[in-house]
């Protein structure tokens, strides 16, 4: 890009960094429905704001029939616009790495998968995750192969202790974990932002 054409996009507002120009600008966030988590993803940028973006798109442009889009997520979120649902998006955690960000990512779906089984839009492929952190029970898989046999083979191997992270996780999701009755989706009055650097 020469000098010109990098002055004239600064003054039109759009941003003039080149791809992985920052090896810690990636971040995860919510998509919320009327205050419910439905979708947990990681993205750089705009990439968030995509999704509601895309749904309204095509509520307006879709038969009333949503049976045919793909995936679940963007489905959901169609039926939630035309619904006159608010939808919002919030930052969980930025100024990751890549691979940190999927990680935080995972896990996070995993948590929700674990202990609020069906409240997420994301697509869940159970052969990939580790029995001991899957539900006893779920119905509700966008694959039948995505879903492992019942009841689950579980090693006795303890898991990672990741006291710190789940800690932080649970301040900006859950704020009020504790005061929700079982089987309630989790409700979420605000995110909070944080920053890896705090």
């Amino acid at each position: 890009m020469t000098r010109h054409t990098q002055g004239a996009a600064k003054r039109s507002g759009r941003i003039c960094k080149r791809p992985g120009s920052s090896a810690r600008s990636a971040y995860v966030y919510a998509v919320l429905v009327d205050g419910v988590v439905r979708y947990v993803g990681r993205g750089r940028n705009g990439r968030m704001n995509t999704h509601l973006i895309e749904a309204k798109r095509s509520a307006a442009r879709c038969a009333p029939d949503t049976s045919g889009l793909y995936p679940r997520m963007h489905r959901k979120l169609v039926e939630a616009v035309r619904a006159g649902s608010q939808v919002t998006e919030s930052v969980i955690v930025s100024g990751l790495t890549d691979k940190a960000a999927y990680r935080l990512e995972s896990w996070i779906i995993g948590e929700f998968h674990k202990h609020r089984a069906g409240q997420l839009w994301n697509t869940i492929d159970e052969r990939f995750m580790d029995p001991r952190s899957l539900p006893d029970e779920w119905d509700d898989p966008e694959h039948p192969l995505y879903k492992l046999p019942r009841p689950l083979v579980r090693s006795s191997i303890p898991a990672v202790d990741r006291k710190s992270l789940r800690h932080a996780v649970q301040v900006a999701l859950w704020p009020h974990r504790l005061g929700s009755a079982e089987g309630e989706p989790l409700r979420v009055g605000a995110i909070h932002r944080y920053s890896a650097y705090d």
